[in-house]
């Protein structure tokens, strides 16, 4: 009668882990819990009355990509709040493209930079909105998106691609991926 399995990890070894929404499945949730964490939950089980209160999602409908960024220094001790005055709000919206899900890249890179590394590969499930925040500021951004899962590392190969950009504070905007072509149209301000 297991209605959870927690895994707790030595200590040397990170509790990260990717969900993946493809594999076997198992009956029941699992998951992985750093070796601190994890020494806190034996305790609680061998009093014999112990209780978990889960509650789960595979698919959140927010996402942060931010940055604390001091300039000039490295601060004593990094503190960093979300807020509207340092994050800009995006309501992303993933079409349904005949796929259960899709993967996302957002890269993130400093004006110095000349180029952004990123290994992370994300899933979104498709024909949804998901509330993202950016980091505002003088950080340049470029999302891209792939209409499936693709499971490799490095960059996303293929998909659409935004412009890099930066974000304004105060911005709120919309985007949508995948969205079905209505009609043949010319863009706006394009040649007649």
């Amino acid at each position: 009668g297991a209605a959870a399995v927690f895994i707790v990890r030595p200590a040397d070894f990170s509790a990260w882990t990717v969900w993946r929404p493809t594999g076997d499945r198992l009956p029941i949730p699992s998951m992985a819990v750093a070796y601190d964490d994890g020494q806190k939950l034996i305790a609680a089980a061998r009093t014999g009355r112990a209780t978990v209160d889960l509650t789960l999602t595979v698919d959140s409908p927010y996402l942060y990509d931010v940055w604390q960024v001091s300039k000039g220094r490295v601060p004593e001790k990094i503190v960093y709040k979300v807020t509207a005055a340092n994050t800009a709000e995006v309501d992303a919206r993933y079409g349904d493209t005949g796929s259960d899900w899709a993967t996302e890249q957002r890269f993130g890179w400093r004006p110095w930079q000349e180029y952004s590394w990123n290994d992370d590969q994300r899933t979104v499930r498709t024909g949804t909105t998901r509330q993202e925040f950016v980091s505002s500021g003088d950080s340049w951004w470029q999302q891209r998106v792939l209409h499936k899962l693709q499971f490799s590392w490095g960059p996303l190969l293929g998909g659409l691609t935004e412009q890099p950009r930066r974000y304004a504070a105060d911005d709120r905007i919309a985007t949508s991926w995948y969205a079905p072509v209505v009609r043949p149209a010319v863009p706006a301000g394009g040649p007649v």
